[in-house]
Parts: C-alpha cells; structure tokens; sequence
C-alpha cells in the first residue's frame, strides 16, 4: 500500500497530537521519513499516531510553514530560534535558511544603523503581528496611530514604551507616499528596552516611532 499525498496522517509530538497529510510532510526530510516508515510498519493511520520525542512548542508553526509556506513575523527572537532549531531538527532548510536570516538581521538596533521593513507590505506585516485596522487592536505602533486620532485629544501613547507624542508630530506612515516610507530608514533614536525606535527614511526630515520588531537591519552585521 503507497500513501497518497492526501492521506491524513496523525502525529504525536511530545503528547500533543496533530493531524495533517502525507503530502504536507514532504516538505521535511524527517517527517517525510517517518512516513515512509509508518507506511513499512503498516501502521493503521486512523487510529495510532506516530510518536516524536521532541517539545511540541514550535510545531504548530512547523506545521504552518510546511501547509502554507508562511513565516510568522511576530515571533520574538527567543521564538526564531525555537522554531529554527525545530526546522533543522525535521530537516526544513529552506525555513531554517529564512530563519537564520531574521536572526542575523533583528534587533536591537543602535542609533545611525540602516533598517528596511520586516515585510515591505506593512499592512500584511500588521495583521502578522495581530494588528487590525477595524478599531478591534488594543495596541497599534504609534507610527500607524493617526487611525486612532479621537476628536480632542493631543497626543497619543506608545503602548510598549509608553513615549508619548502630540498628534502634529505623529504622521502615520499612509499618509505619506510608499516612495517617502519604504526606502531604508536610520535609527535615530532608541527608547525603552530596545522595544521602539524613532526612524528617518531616505532623506526625508519626518521622524517615525516604529515598534522594533516591525524592523531589520538592511544587511547583517560584520
């Protein structure tokens, strides 16, 4: 009996269990592997699962990348590194290459370093990160905070580091256009725990406060 790629699959992972398909573990020499094994062992794939001794933290991300192909910008550093590791643990290396670059190229940053956006389409890079655009967010960098001007207030407040600006001296980056944004930017200035950063894009005199993880370097540090 030959396992067809839609043939759902399950997986017990550190005693989580997971279902997906054969042909979605083909993207990872490991998984693919055990598969195979599991198709040899004729292993009733209705009922029994195939155990992997390993923390299941990363692997709704594994899973994730290997479905649909994406990489989740909103990951902190400690998470890139967990779910890299994972990546080369299942023999993923195209998400391990990507994720090697986020780590060479994240912050922190320092003051005259050159940083371009994470994703150059920021309102993807947003609902990456949870932000929404419909008034539901909480929390929205205050580069973007110009969605959030309420009739008589002067200023607004950082959520992370609680920087707090007057609405004149916080333009949002739509209103300005893609060419004036989406050129490298230089830190200018650092504030609170490395977690946001006043930037200058190009050679333009506006100043934005951007949360860092929305940013990395232009190109990695020798």
């Amino acid at each position: 009996m030959v396992f067809a790629s839609i043939t759902p699959i399950k997986l017990n992972v550190g005693g989580h269990n997971f279902e997906t398909t054969v042909g979605t573990l083909q993207g990872s020499t490991r998984l693919a592997e055990l598969a195979r094994e599991a198709e040899e062992l004729l292993i009733d794939r209705k009922h029994e699962a195939i155990f992997i001794d390993r923390d299941p933290k990363h692997f709704p991300d594994i899973l994730k990348y290997l479905r649909e192909g994406k990489l989740r910008y909103s990951a902190c550093g400690k998470e890139i590194e967990g779910i890299r590791e994972d990546a080369e643990y299942y023999g993923i290396e195209a998400l391990a290459e990507k994720l090697r670059f986020e780590e060479a190229h994240r912050g922190p940053f320092f003051v005259g370093e050159r940083v371009v956006w994470r994703d150059s389409n920021i309102r993807r890079l947003c609902t990456d990160m949870g932000i929404q655009f419909n008034g539901s967010t909480e929390k929205l960098p205050l580069c973007l905070n110009a969605f959030r001007d309420i009739e008589g207030m002067d200023e607004h407040c950082c959520s992370w580091c609680h920087l707090t600006r007057t609405v004149l001296e916080n333009n949002c980056i739509f209103d300005f256009p893609h060419s004036h944004t989406h050129c490298v930017g230089t830190i200018a200035k650092v504030y609170g725990d490395s977690c946001c950063y006043d930037v200058t894009f190009g050679n333009w005199p506006e100043v934005f406060h951007v949360l860092g993880s929305m940013l990395r370097l232009e190109t990695e540090r020798k």
